[in-house]
């Protein structure tokens, strides 16, 4: 079965089918339209067939024909029906055979779009009142879509060369292949004795820690009840740990204690700890096991996870590297209870951009329980903070070495946020600059006419509701628009572009790359005032 067809999903009105034939001419693909199969077969419109033999008989007939497709051993753009999706067979079908693109439009567009059409003859469930019945179909089936989809594309406000363009720039960096990243995460509270069955089975642990971090002795003393051998490194705090001195530093303690290829290093620290542990993991001796036990949330949902890891240069931070994998990532919500209030709230800025990219649970656990999240109530902080790290355990399981966009996605409100940092000299928080960074975004996405307002109303008050995001710094004001994009383009992310993950209709994100740098200073020069 050739597994590099495109297979287009979508609801009605949203263009899959011109689209799709102009993706195709693009790369030379063999064009399939899945409904004109369907037809052909019965030698009957869809519409007709619906009325005599209902739609599960017809979703029989979908299914076949899907099947035959798949088979073909032409390179194919294939337009499926808005509903195709519904059978999950369906879905499993176009994920092992190709690639699922879904084209996400705003309502009022797909409304339009299917009364302009003039013939609706072949969407036979789209028959009487036609707003209500694509805004219902739309809300039913959006879970779907985005649970099938491998790329999402925005045809709002886009003419079709530029959602072609788009599917196509996208298709090229997603490889299609869903690798395992090989981590196991564990979630709880005074997790010490998980960590010693996990690092007895090592010859000696190497923690690489630092003078403040809190309950060390605790877990020291639970593993001396297990008869762990286990060595602590300290490093300095701060940005000066991700320094070659420090990093040399290490390396040679190690080799003095007799470190070998069946040690392990415990990484017990916030995200800098995380950072240089990793990186000595990945290359002393070639290669041995990291386990990370992050004590900041910011740490526990976003850095520990992904295998990202390195050192700075007088070049730029993060400049030297390798994304190598934890063996185990343990997020003991113990250590949340010891955080000061302001690092408690950064983390809480990568907490909403889950919310925010569509995890749903993160995003009912916030709304819901906002006020218990703010108390620290470990009850909610573990279901909460295991969906953040399974959400971007997914992502980077399919993106592990970021070279077909879908980890970029993570980079939510980034690009602004590193911009806020440097020109603050990194005194502001993180968490906060993301959660700034994201309120641009909804607000560019406005502009974009790529959300509504009501969308972008629901996106900031996730925010409001956790104290994110409220100040924008005063060295913005001071700097101007103008040269913070430029600061943008020579972000460490953006490859000599723009890069901004901007939100779609529906829900959603979208990395892009064609957003005029004009309408991006128009828009920030609004916000920083």
């Amino acid at each position: 079965m050739n597994k590099n067809h495109i297979f287009i999903i979508g609801p009605s009105g949203v263009g899959k089918t011109t689209v799709g034939e102009l993706v195709a001419k693009k790369l030379n693909y063999k064009f399939v339209d899945l409904d004109v199969e369907i037809s052909n077969r019965l030698k009957k419109s869809i519409s007709e067939y619906f009325l005599k033999n209902g739609e599960s008989q017809f979703r029989i007939i979908e299914r076949e024909v899907l099947l035959e497709l798949a088979a073909i051993e032409d390179q194919s753009v294939i337009v499926t029906g808005a509903g195709s999706v519904l059978n999950a067979l369906n879905i499993d079908t176009m994920k092992s055979s190709g690639t699922i693109v879904f084209l996400n439009a705003q309502i009022k567009d797909i409304v339009s779009r299917v009364r302009n059409d003039g013939n609706n003859n072949h969407r036979p469930l789209l028959n009487g009142d036609l707003e209500s019945n694509v805004t219902k179909q739309f809300k039913e089936r959006l879970g779907v879509y985005e649970i099938a989809q491998d790329i999402s594309i925005g045809t709002s406000n886009r003419d079709i060369e530029a959602v072609s363009n788009a599917i196509i720039r996208q298709f090229e960096r997603f490889s299609g292949e869903k690798s395992d990243i090989g981590s196991k995460i564990v979630v709880g509270e005074y997790l010490a004795s998980d960590i010693a069955e996990i690092v007895s089975r090592y010859s000696s642990t190497f923690i690489i820690t630092q003078e403040n971090i809190p309950l060390r002795v605790s877990l020291y003393n639970t593993l001396k009840e297990n008869d762990i051998i286990f060595h602590e490194i300290i490093v300095p705090d701060g940005e000066e740990a991700k320094s070659f001195n420090t990093y040399e530093s290490v390396l040679n303690k190690m080799a003095e204690l007799k470190a070998n290829r069946s040690s392990c290093i415990l990484a017990l620290g916030g995200g800098v700890v995380g950072d240089l542990a990793g990186f000595v993991g990945s290359t002393f001796m070639r290669g041995i096991d990291v386990v990370q036990m992050p004590t900041t949330l910011l740490a526990q949902v976003d850095s520990s996870i992904g295998g990202k890891c390195g050192i700075n240069i007088s070049a730029g931070k993060n400049m030297v590297g390798t994304i190598t994998q934890p063996k185990v990532t343990f997020s003991d919500i113990a250590y949340i209870q010891t955080l000061q209030e302001n690092d408690y709230i950064s983390g809480l800025g990568e907490v909403a951009k889950y919310a925010l990219l569509g995890n749903l649970t993160v995003k009912e656990l916030i709304e819901e329980n906002h006020q218990q999240i703010l108390a620290r109530d470990v009850s909610i902080l573990i279901p909460l903070i295991k969906s953040c790290m399974n959400h971007k355990v997914h992502i980077v399981s399919r993106d592990p070495f970021e070279r077909n966009g879908m980890r970029a996605t993570l980079n939510l409100g980034h690009t602004l946020a590193h911009v806020l940092e440097k020109i603050t000299d990194f005194k502001f928080d993180h968490g906060q600059a993301v959660a700034v960074g994201i309120r641009f975004i909804c607000e560019l996405s406005l502009d974009l006419d790529l959300i509504s307002k009501e969308q972008r109303n629901e996106y900031i008050s996730i925010l409001d509701i956790l104290g994110l995001g409220l100040t924008v710094p005063a060295q913005a004001k001071e700097i101007g628009a103008l040269k913070m994009v430029d600061y943008m383009y020579s972000d460490k992310k953006s490859d000599g572009l723009l890069n901004l993950v901007l939100f779609l209709p529906g829900g959603g994100v979208e990395l892009t790359q064609d957003v005029d740098k004009n309408i991006v200073i128009e828009a920030l020069d609004r916000f920083i005032v």
